[in-house]
């Protein structure tokens, strides 16, 4: 900003100059020269203003947010982007951009919460879901499978369903295969059926 108004000064300066030289300017040529210098430093000089205007205005701005503290930061941008050029610092729209801020992060803490309750609803369902055992971990009882004690006391041996083996069943002669056929004489290691 003091390099701004510097230029600006020295903007001033040569239109003092070029007006002294008008007054003393004889030929019509140098006349209209000097009034187009005159006319580009008139617009250096409009520039220039206008720059340092909107700076003192930034700063202003930035020095007053900077003790209000604003805990949104968004906020504060709003607020540094409203027009400039005005009667007042925030060209009197400090409470309406206050207003919509607050509008606005009531309805995202609003959203925020139904997203939490949503996920937690989503938590707890799911949790609930975890909680029921599937069908497929209940012990059933597959075909062949028999408990340890049967109605009567005794003993009953287990099928082991998930081997390759052909396992020998106790008190089960009902089967009709070669292991019990005449044919096929009598198993080695067994005695002979009687007849």
């Amino acid at each position: 900003m003091d390099n701004s108004a510097r230029t600006l000064f020295r903007a001033v300066s040569y239109g003092t100059m070029i007006s002294a030289f008008l007054d003393e300017a004889t030929c019509e040529d140098d006349r209209i020269e000097g009034r187009k210098a005159l006319i580009n430093c008139f617009r250096s000089m409009a520039d220039l203003s206008g720059r340092i205007m909107a700076n003192s205005v930034l700063s202003r701005r930035k020095l007053f947010l900077k003790n209000v503290n604003f805990i949104s930061k968004s906020t504060e941008k709003k607020l540094l982007k409203l027009p400039v050029f005005g009667s007042q610092l925030f060209n009197g729209k400090y409470f309406d951009t206050l207003h919509t801020s607050a509008e606005n992060l009531r309805d995202a803490r609003e959203t925020q919460n139904v997203y939490n309750n949503t996920g937690s609803y989503s938590k707890n369902f799911n949790k609930s879901r975890d909680d029921r055992t599937p069908v497929n971990d209940f012990n059933r009882k597959r075909k062949g499978d028999y408990s340890e004690n049967s109605e009567s006391g005794a003993k009953v041996a287990r099928t082991n369903t998930y081997s390759n083996k052909d396992n020998f069943r106790p008190g089960n002669f009902s089967r009709k295969g070669i292991f019990f056929r005449k044919a096929a004489g009598s198993p080695k290691g067994f005695p002979a059926p009687r007849k």
